[in-house]
């Protein structure tokens, strides 16, 4: 009795978990089929319809790009191709200000632009050598928005002023020599002819008139001949043609000298040198044909000589006071600055 007993006990446990759990796992399994049955439906519809189930890319992706990411790979882009602060509106040095603009705190542009300072500022140095002051003043101002120092601006703000000073004295005695009106060339005055001395006049010989007398004298046989009047000679001077005028000649004079641009890659590099030039001025002051004699280094600083050679005016060379075309040469020097 007590195996029966202890046997039933153990049976009527099961019964009684299976009493409590069994409704419980037969909602579980209801409702699992439900969803399942209501998820293939939905997807059964979609198919029908054309639509995909995949997740909706376009969502995920950004919209836009970083403009800070684009602004630093254009700077990077500019300092790589010697874009440091030309063209305007396409450097190095405005798109690092740009960030700075959007986020005053940006590390990267802040310390690029501090990097920046001395090559800008020799930069700006070899513009205003140029002679090309509105590009110069445009630079400057760059180089001020990066943080130069005073010290730094300072001595562009001199080397600035002094080339805006002597091109408005350029300007001045270019205005002078337009307005100075052309002396005519006197030329030198012949001497005069002495006047030739006045011939004497012969008195025409009268013939003798016979003297009444008393007496008619008889005809002699043989009469004396009549002396004829001695000729007289003229002597008349003859007085050569004064020499011919020697050519008035005034060489040719320049009036407008635009300095050349130091090219960037031999500022970076601190190397100095010189081009001798061979250019015509032409009968109205300008310059044409412009070719390079010699140069050291070679090639490095032909270019900018002769842009600039191309740019200067002249008063012609005059002969007699007639502006003529003449063949010259010059040499344009390209030295650094002692600082």
């Amino acid at each position: 009795m007590r195996a029966t007993e202890s046997s039933r006990a153990p049976n009527s446990v099961v019964w009684a978990l299976l009493r409590i759990v069994g409704p419980a796992v037969l909602v579980v399994g209801v409702g699992t089929a439900a969803v399942a049955a209501w998820w293939m439906s939905q997807k059964s519809d979609r198919a029908d319809s054309g639509q995909s189930i995949s997740p909706d890319v376009s969502a995920s992706r950004p919209t836009a790009a970083d403009p800070q990411q684009s602004l630093l790979q254009k700077a990077r882009s500019a300092l790589q191709e010697r874009r440091l602060l030309s063209p305007a509106g396409d450097n190095s040095i405005e798109y690092y200000l740009a960030m700075l603009d959007i986020d005053a705190q940006d590390v990267v542009a802040r310390q690029a632009l501090l990097e920046l300072i001395p090559p800008a500022s020799a930069l700006v140095s070899g513009t205003i050598a140029s002679g090309e002051l509105n590009e110069a003043r445009r630079q400057f101002d760059l180089v001020t928005r990066m943080g130069a120092s005073e010290l730094r601006l300072a001595s562009l703000r001199a080397e600035l002023a002094q080339a805006e000073q002597e091109a408005a004295r350029q300007t001045a005695l270019a205005a002078q020599a337009l307005a100075a009106p052309v002396e005519p060339v006197s030329s030198a005055a012949a001497p005069e002819l002495p006047a030739a001395p006045a011939q004497p006049v012969a008195a025409p010989v009268q013939p003798p008139v016979a003297t009444p007398t008393a007496k008619t004298q008889p005809a002699l046989d043989n009469p004396a001949p009549r002396t004829a009047p001695e000729p007289v000679a003229v002597v008349r001077e003859t007085v050569e043609p004064p020499p011919a005028a020697v050519a008035a000649v005034r060489e040719a004079r320049q009036i407008v000298d635009t300095r050349p641009a130091y090219p960037s890659n031999a500022l970076q590099r601190r190397v100095e040198g010189w081009v001798e030039l061979e250019l015509t001025i032409n009968a109205n002051g300008d310059v044409g044909d412009v070719k390079v004699v010699a140069s050291e280094p070679a090639r490095i600083f032909d270019r900018e000589a002769m842009r600039a050679a191309q740019r200067w005016r002249f008063e012609a060379r005059q002969e007699n006071g007639i502006s003529v075309a003449t063949r010259v040469r010059k040499t344009v020097n390209f030295k650094l600055n002692a600082g």
